[in-house]
């Protein structure tokens, strides 16, 4: 088993919360399964390399279908650790 943490809508909901939630960027969100939010200068990863490290909020929909050509997603939990969401996945029967 393995328990990746992943910005999820309730992350992108919260953050982003009116800034940025026109009706177009949130049909976008749903359609695409993810928004990248680009480079993150406020966390001080990879201050020498711009664009090394982003930011993606990934939907439930999009972690479940994309993630399971390689894991079985056996559980999904908002709020894990702040705005994280936790996903349990294991190896494919």
């Amino acid at each position: 088993m393995a328990f990746p943490t992943v910005l999820a809508e309730l992350s992108w909901y919260d953050q982003f919360y009116p800034a940025g939630r026109t009706p177009e960027a949130i049909a976008e969100y749903l359609q695409k399964g993810f928004v990248d939010h680009g480079w993150q200068r406020d966390i001080g990863l990879d201050v020498a390399c711009p664009g090394t490290h982003v930011q993606v909020s990934h939907g439930f929909d999009y972690v479940c279908s994309v993630w399971s050509g390689m894991f079985k997603v056996v559980d999904w939990i908002d709020g894990f650790a702040d705005l994280q969401t936790l996903v349990i996945v294991r190896k494919p029967e």
